[in-house]
């Protein structure tokens, strides 16, 4: 059997001798020998992260000092560009990561010529760690090129715009002026939401769920002034997921966006539980809903679990149950299990629960019970 691929392995033999061979060509005066001697016997045992810093350190060493050479160098030695607009499935392109990190820690003195390495980069890989120390130095420098590279008829350099600023990047450093000023990510990502490419789409959607953090409000403000623009791409899924930490939570106006109305017309009846659940055992609940309406209503229904924690408060969760059209006068009868055997990622502890049931965004029923010891 092969042995399962670590994500730390985009760092592999292959790739960074592959890498140093073509600096050496490029770059005659290159130490190949010292560079290897000094990289490949971490590549048992080193986590992403120490590869990845072990290849930029060692790159840095042995470049030139003249850091207009090095981006020389590089840029030389990427792999060709992508033809298609997705990151593909070849993970060597992840050599390029450390060298785009040899740009970010060697060249904020250098701003024009470091984002125009970056501009290139990202072509051939993704420089989207690589450019937010430019962000962070230089904003309004880096706000107006980004404003121009929305532009740009290569979708990798337009996803850049928009997956590089987000405010919370995957294995990336917090972005403050994003999470302070949201007006700065909007200002961008306007020019990016009716895109052609759904890659990205995609990422100004995650761009936007990052800022519904710290800013729900603005965002959803932005979307309803932009969604009569939206034509190249269906509107419902796309801010399905740019508000979906909103939509769980149940705020009313992003579900207005996607088509449950906060004044829906229905009634809960009959919401019933054990009184009791043993620890490791399931809760079954029922009820039933009922259209109070003229006509048919999109519904959608979450439940809610206020857990009793080690210090005897109670700390609510939503998780999501059903969605349906609900037709004038109908009702629909719903019913669900949630199971208490303990899982590595939520701890549960004996005592009083509470169970809502949420309509479109609205708690409309509720029920108290207990989670014993076995």
């Amino acid at each position: 059997m092969a042995e399962s691929f670590l994500i730390r392995d985009v760092f592999n033999i292959n790739n960074v001798v592959k890498l140093g061979q073509e600096i050496k060509e490029t770059y005659p005066e290159f130490d190949l020998d010292t560079y290897k001697s000094r990289l490949l016997h971490l590549l048992s045992e080193a986590t992403f992260s120490e590869r990845k810093k072990a290849i930029t350190d060692c790159l840095i060493e042995l470049l030139p000092s003249d850091y207009l050479k090095v981006i020389e160098i590089l840029l030389a030695c990427l792999p060709p560009a992508y033809e298609e607009e997705s990151l593909d499935s070849d993970m060597d392109r992840f050599i390029v990561a450390p060298m785009a990190e040899v740009v970010a820690r060697k060249g904020l003195s250098h701003f024009d010529a470091s984002m125009q390495a970056l501009y290139q980069m990202t072509k051939t890989f993704t420089a989207e760690w690589a450019i937010r120390p430019f962000i962070e130095k230089f904003p309004q420098e880096s706000h107006n090129l980004l404003m121009q590279w929305a532009g740009d008829p290569n979708a990798h350099v337009r996803r850049l715009v928009s997956e590089g600023t987000r405010p919370y990047l995957p294995w990336g450093k917090k972005l403050s002026i994003t999470e302070k000023d949201p007006e700065w990510s909007l200002s961008i990502l306007e020019r990016l939401i009716d895109d052609s490419s759904k890659y990205v789409v995609t990422s100004v959607a995650n761009h936007l769920n990052d800022l519904t953090r710290k800013h729900p409000g603005e965002v959803l403000i932005s979307l309803n002034k932009w969604k009569g623009r939206i034509h190249n791409h269906k509107p419902i899924p796309f801010f399905k997921k740019a508000l979906r930490n909103l939509i769980k939570a149940g705020n009313t106006a992003a579900l207005e966006l996607i088509g449950f109305s906060s004044n829906v017309q229905v009634r809960i009846d009959g919401l019933s539980c054990l009184p009791q659940i043993k620890m490791g055992e399931k809760m079954e609940f029922t009820f039933d809903i009922h259209s109070t309406a003229d006509k048919s209503q999109e519904i959608l229904i979450d439940f809610i679990i206020h857990f009793h924690k080690s210090n005897g408060s109670l700390l609510p969760k939503v998780f999501k149950l059903t969605s349906f059209t609900l037709s004038s006068a109908s009702s629909k009868c719903i019913s669900k299990s949630f199971s208490f055997k303990p899982i590595t990622t939520r701890k549960y502890y004996p005592g009083p629960h509470k169970l809502e049931i949420m309509v479109n965004g609205k708690v409309m029923a509720k029920k108290k019970f207990t989670l014993i010891n076995p």
